[in-house]
């Protein structure tokens, strides 16, 4: 955001991660520019709070996406199982929730390729527990981008499919 002509309540309201950020580094400016400010006024700890509100929204984010990509490897993974309906419900939850949280100012700080480096573990973990394995020919780089994942029409299904359409083509080549 960094728009300090924008009213902090409108960026409030349309952008809530980038106004924390935002008021956080208001906030750490302050001491400098007004300096008769009452020394019990604990600026830096108020705006590292404010900061971690914004980052608690983000890695709610992240888990949401986590989360849909545990399903997906698991779902590609054993597609005979009897989860799959489970799986599917929950990625479509967890979906709802991700179109809900996402904020364009989020994007730059979404690591996907960190995020489905740890659903294939977690995926792996529950897999196993149920004697089932992911796969070597799992892709080992996240295979969706953050557009699709975050687009309203995103079908786990077709997302299952396109997974299991690239594991046979890294198989192939």
């Amino acid at each position: 955001m960094s728009d300090d002509t924008v009213p902090a309540s409108t960026a409030h309201a349309s952008d809530f991660f980038a106004w924390s950020q935002d008021q956080a580094r208001l906030l750490r400016r302050l001491p400098g520019l007004c300096p008769d400010l009452p020394h019990a006024l604990d600026l830096e700890n108020v705006a590292e709070e404010i900061e971690d509100l914004g980052r608690a929204e983000l890695a709610a984010l992240e888990s949401q996406i986590r989360n849909i990509f545990v399903h997906l490897i698991k779902a590609c993974s054993d597609p005979a199982s009897r989860a799959i309906p489970h799986w599917r419900t929950e990625a479509t939850i967890f979906h709802a929730e991700l179109v809900q949280r996402f904020l364009p100012s989020m994007r730059r700080l979404i690591d996907l390729q960190q995020t489905w480096r740890l659903a294939l573990r977690i995926a792996h973990a529950a897999l196993r527990e149920h004697g089932r394995e992911i796969g070597a020919d799992m892709p080992a780089d996240c295979p969706f981008r953050l557009d699709e994942l975050v687009a309203e029409d995103f079908d786990f299904d077709q997302a299952a499919a396109r997974l299991a359409i690239q594991r046979n083509a890294d198989r192939t080549s």
